[in-house]
């Protein structure tokens, strides 16, 4: 499917559709020299988060999911949500975690990238394999 500019609509058989763009990377400092990248060529948004296709928020049912980082030597995400919440994925083995008692953006990239194994989190399941 050909990507579509913003507001930009397709006429499909009498049928008006919108093109829904590929969410931006999410804001974030990190340290240098670190394996983890936020450089939007990096996250593969549109493999994992083009709403136009299947995507990790629609298999997982989260709302306004979007990449802060990504492993490059690896194939874990850090991710946030429209409800202000932090998800570890992991694309490889198809898992997906909740950090709870996280607050804000810098906490969340301090704690992955330190990978302390401290981390209180909750398993989400894939609604797309259930």
């Amino acid at each position: 499917m050909q990507n579509l500019p913003d507001g930009v609509t397709r006429d499909v058989g009498g049928e008006t559709t919108e093109s829904q763009p590929c969410p931006k990377p999410f804001p974030s400092q990190l340290p240098r020299n670190c394996t983890w990248s936020n450089n939007a060529s990096d996250l593969s948004l549109t493999t994992y988060f083009d709403p136009s296709k299947p995507n990790l928020a629609s298999d997982f049912g989260i709302d306004g999911l979007q990449p802060i980082i990504r492993d490059m030597q690896g194939s874990v995400f850090l991710l946030t949500s429209g409800q202000s919440r932090f998800y570890l994925c992991d694309i490889r083995s198809g898992d997906m975690f909740r950090l709870e008692d996280m607050t804000d953006v810098d906490q969340a990239i301090t704690c992955i990238i330190r990978d302390s194994g401290i981390l209180r989190k909750t398993q989400i399941w894939n609604l797309a394999r259930a």
